[in-house]
């Protein structure tokens, strides 16, 4: 009996999803190849990159900038300059004969300035180098976990809505039962599968829209606003 039931309620499905083949899909993102969905997907990527984390892979490649700059003006500070004046040129005496040279000028160049100059200049580019790596590093992760979020969201809301239609179908089959029942058409041996069934696809109506609510979460925390929210932008 219950083997019987379970094939009326699976027929019953089958032909509400031959009536109508949409239902239970997500507008937004029914057509994968849509420009909406493209639009969704990457307004999603640059809402996940406005996170700390970017953020602070950015400012690196910020300083690291920085760094480069100042290693090739450092050499300025490591050289240095001093004039020595004669004191009688500056208060000359009428009995007293000049003295030459009237002053001195004296520059001091370290041995090793060039040379360290260029290695400093080199090491603050590799710096660079790595800043903008890890930087791109940090794109690739972050675009990976919001689509791959994203996909998850939609592979769970698919789940729901199509248990809340097999819910409603296996619901309808257990009323009519309970009507028998109450009506004495039907025996217990008859209604009580219909009643198992019906709560067995509510068990897994409220697991699958546990699951849909959990996605919908994760992402909503890579992007730092509600779905609806980022929709709506």
């Amino acid at each position: 009996m219950a083997f019987l039931l379970m094939l009326l309620v699976i027929s019953q499905v089958t032909e509400a999803q031959r009536r109508n083949p949409n239902a239970g899909t997500n507008p937004v993102t029914r057509q994968d190849t849509s420009g909406l969905t493209t639009d969704i997907r990457e307004k999603l990527v640059q809402l996940a990159l406005q996170n700390p984390e970017f953020e602070i892979a950015d400012r690196q490649v910020t300083i690291a900038d920085q760094n480069v700059r100042m290693a090739k003006v450092k050499i300025l500070g490591r050289i240095s300059a001093q004039v020595n004046y004669n004191e009688y040129s500056i208060k000359p005496h009428a009995d007293v004969a000049n003295f030459y040279p009237k002053y001195n000028l004296g520059i001091n160049v370290p041995f090793d300035l060039f040379f360290t100059r260029d290695k400093e200049v080199n090491i603050a580019r590799e710096n660079l180098g790595i800043a903008e790596a890890s930087k791109n590093q940090t794109f690739r992760v972050i675009k990976a976990q919001v689509l791959s979020a994203y996909e998850d969201y939609l592979m769970y809301k698919t789940k729901l809505d199509f248990q809340n239609q097999v819910a409603e179908d296996v619901k309808t089959v257990y009323q009519q039962k309970e009507r028998d029942f109450s009506e004495g058409i039907i025996s217990a041996e008859e209604y009580y599968p219909a009643f198992r069934l019906w709560t067995d696809e509510l068990s897994k109506k409220a697991e699958q829209q546990r699951n849909f609510n959990i996605a919908k979460l994760t992402l909503e925390s890579i992007i730092g606003m509600t779905l609806e929210e980022a929709i709506a932008k």
